[in-house]
């Protein structure tokens, strides 16, 4: 009888491990989900800077990646009179980094829109696109 009763509750102990696994792996892949939208999605709020462009130019990137690679992608950098150094690491409608940048004209104001994470940034900031604007 004791013996039954130490199986039954060794087989329980097994089941309630395995179901916390489970558990535990689920909230792991929906906390990835959840924060891959969040990184993704472009100025949900709005945030947005209007500048008067300088100089552009392309620069790469730089630095490695996490598998050790080195990473030469390249960076839109956009001079500003009013917002200092704008950042562009990926083109808005599918475009390339660099025909992006090709079609922002120097002298020209622009509304820049920011990056999630900068959006309370006034100056040296990310950028997700540009629009002009008309005067």
């Amino acid at each position: 009888m004791l013996r039954a009763i130490k199986t039954m509750l060794n087989k329980t102990m097994h089941d309630i491990r395995q179901e916390r696994e489970v558990i535990i792996f689920a909230l792991f892949i929906i906390a990835i989900f959840l924060y891959l939208n969040y990184s993704v999605h472009d100025d949900s709020r709005g945030a947005y800077a209007i500048c008067t462009v300088e100089k552009t130019y392309i620069k790469d990137r730089g630095g490695t990646t996490v598998s050790g690679m080195l990473d030469t992608s390249p960076v839109g950098v956009f001079e500003t009179k009013e917002c200092g150094e704008v950042i562009m690491y990926n083109a808005p409608d599918g475009k390339r980094v660099p025909e992006y940048v090709a079609s922002i004209q120097v002298g020209k104001k622009y509304k820049v829109h920011k990056l999630n994470d900068d959006a309370n940034v006034e100056k040296n900031f990310t950028s997700t696109r540009l629009e002009e604007v008309q005067e």
